[in-house]
């Protein structure tokens, strides 16, 4: 390689051939603040460092007719 040559590398965030090379974390209620609003999911998973799964879950006692798309 000579100096200041540009070399080309492609990043994989994700090890799709060995999945327990990945690390897996889930986090209950974590708060989210944003500019316009605040959130607590009640589960927010993550795949090396990246959320990539929210969950919101109804109260077991609630009729689920009686949930709403905002808070």
């Amino acid at each position: 390689m000579n100096k200041g040559e540009r070399l080309k590398h492609r990043l994989r965030v994700f090890d799709f051939d060995e999945p327990l090379n990945n690390h897996f974390l889930c986090v209950r209620e974590l708060w989210i603040r944003g500019d316009l609003y605040r959130r607590r999911p009640d589960i927010v998973g993550f795949v090396n460092g990246l959320p990539l799964l929210f969950m919101e879950f109804k109260n077991i006692g609630k009729d689920i007719r009686s949930g709403s798309l905002t808070s």
